[in-house]
């Protein structure tokens, strides 16, 4: 009789674990909000859906990963709206660490809840910020010299990534199974001559989930096409290339006398190698190009973030302006403040040195200036969902 009791103890624990069968058509769905940084479940076709109150811990498994989080929201069911409820978990369970699960549960005190992750996460972000610049010591370099030492500029980066599904979809088109990424930046200031004058839009097309235990993650191939031009003059640079990205996982971003470890991105790299039409001045010219471009970011205290980046570009076009070397490089250190990690009011300062974009002149630049930032990302479902 003992011995059953203990049994019957000790399968309590476990018993509270195991997810009873979902209703027919329940798909509990995860999503991740990198506005916020909470994660949320929506409860589709679930009736009834678990209850939730603000306040209760939950535990999120994630892949490998597992974190335990507050409820910070429940939205009940509003037909057809299914009902959702948001989190906050520990950054162990941030999309860097998580992004090539295909698996996840939700944990409560009562029942375990199998989420299906139907998609990577599509991304969305811009970010608008503006403020004084000023030259470093190349004034009065030939051609591009500056007419003043300051001048006002104007940053915008939009960027939208576009990921096919993780799970097998029977007849989804090749199309569907590709990566599909989206790039407009504008880098320029009021002044026609001395300051950085990049602006450019990008698409591409990749083979995604290229990894490599800790030598290589989030790893796509695939190829781009690049149009960068001058607003004060009408110098430009058209690629077509073949491109190669990924995430090096040993290299983590670091945090410096941080309270709480946050994490960003570990390690990025980013290979170009094709053709390149350049016009500069009134000749146009064909040849060949490559660019590698390195960005690593860190964390400082609690509120402040920075942005170190370094690109070095080949140039083989038939004929550059004289004295023009045909390799250029750049390097970019930005500092972002932040009164919180889910604030999208920042205040940002850079220092910029190097040839940026189709103007081969070597500038350096100071900036100090006020940021708005938006990142949003989803979880959305195939065109096609499996038989």
């Amino acid at each position: 009789m003992k011995r059953a009791l203990l049994l019957v103890l000790l399968a309590l624990p476990l018993a509270a674990q195991t997810a009873p069968a979902p209703p027919p058509g329940c798909a509990p769905t995860l999503a991740y909000n990198a506005g916020t940084l909470q994660w949320s479940v929506d409860f589709v076709g679930c009736n009834p859906a678990p209850t939730f109150t603000a306040g209760d811990q939950v535990t999120l498994i994630i892949g490998a990963a597992k974190c335990t989080g507050t409820v910070t929201r429940y939205d009940p069911a509003f037909p057809p709206i299914a009902a959702a409820v948001t989190f906050s978990v520990p950054q162990a369970c941030s999309p860097t660490e998580t992004y090539a699960a295909m698996t996840a549960q939700l944990i409560t005190a009562s029942s375990t809840t199998n989420l299906k992750m139907i998609n990577a996460l599509n991304q969305f972000a811009q970010t608008l910020s503006v403020g004084p610049v000023t030259t470093g010591d190349q004034l009065g370099n030939g051609n591009n010299a500056a007419t003043s030492s300051q001048a006002y500029q104007l940053q915008y980066d939009v960027t939208f990534i576009k990921v096919p599904p993780f799970v097998p979809t029977p007849n989804l088109p090749f199309f569907a199974r590709l990566e599909r990424q989206f790039q407009l930046s504008i880098n320029t200031t009021d002044q026609e001559k001395g300051f950085i004058d990049d602006n450019s839009i990008t698409g591409g097309l990749f083979m995604p989930r290229i990894s490599a235990g800790n030598l290589l993650a989030q790893g796509k191939i695939g190829a781009q096409i690049n149009y960068e031009r001058a607003i004060h003059t009408s110098d430009s640079n058209f690629d077509a290339t073949a491109t190669v990205e990924g995430l090096i996982p040993a290299l983590q971003s670091i945090n410096l006398m941080s309270s709480a470890t946050r994490r960003g991105s570990p390690l990025a790299l980013a290979f170009s190698y094709g053709l390149r039409r350049k016009h500069a001045g009134n000749t146009d010219d064909n040849g060949r190009m490559f660019s590698g471009t390195a960005l690593y970011h860190l964390f400082a205290g609690d509120q402040y973030q920075v942005d170190l980046s370094a690109t070095t570009t080949w140039n083989d076009v038939d004929n550059l302006p004289a004295g023009t070397s045909r390799t250029q490089h750049n390097f970019k250190a930005q500092v972002w403040y932040a009164p919180s990690a889910s604030s999208n009011f920042k205040v940002t300062t850079s220092f910029s040195n190097g040839s940026f974009g189709p103007v081969l002149a070597k500038l350096r630049q100071y900036f100090v200036g006020v940021a708005l930032s938006n990142i949003s990302s989803s979880v959305t479902t195939p065109t096609t969902p499996p038989k």
